[in-house]
């Protein structure tokens, strides 16, 4: 394992190893599963890196219960994390603070979409329709 992270923390990519390696799974998504979705699911602490205790605890909380449990389960992980992501988007917007998003600060959103719009070749009229 790489740079100052514990010895006993995997990254993304090390977990991908590690799962395909122990389970017969196309890492690429061929298989139908989302190894990143697992990872961030596990990643409890957001700190970018899996412990072997939340990778325990998260197997242990996995394998109990109906598989329509399992799959709720795993949906409320990821609304939690996209929960998480959103809030965060919204804070880097929200430059001063306010709990609110000011004209100037949804033009600055904007502004940062159409600068990544036209990066992709992607024109304004194309995008409205």
């Amino acid at each position: 394992m790489k740079g100052d992270k514990k010895n006993d923390e995997l990254t993304l990519e090390e977990f991908k190893e590690v799962f395909s390696a122990c389970v017969s799974v196309d890492v690429a998504g061929g298989d139908g599963v989302d190894l990143g979705e697992i990872f961030f699911s596990m990643d409890t602490d957001h700190s970018g890196t899996v412990s072997f205790k939340e990778m325990i605890l998260w197997l242990s909380i996995y394998n109990r219960g109906t598989e329509e449990s399992k799959l709720r389960r795993t949906y409320m992980c990821k609304a939690i994390w996209m929960t998480s992501v959103f809030t965060d988007m919204f804070e880097s917007f929200d430059t001063d603070g306010s709990g609110a998003l000011e004209a100037s600060e949804i033009n600055n959103v904007l502004d940062i979409l159409k600068i990544s719009m036209e990066a992709r070749g992607v024109t304004e009229s194309s995008a409205i329709k």
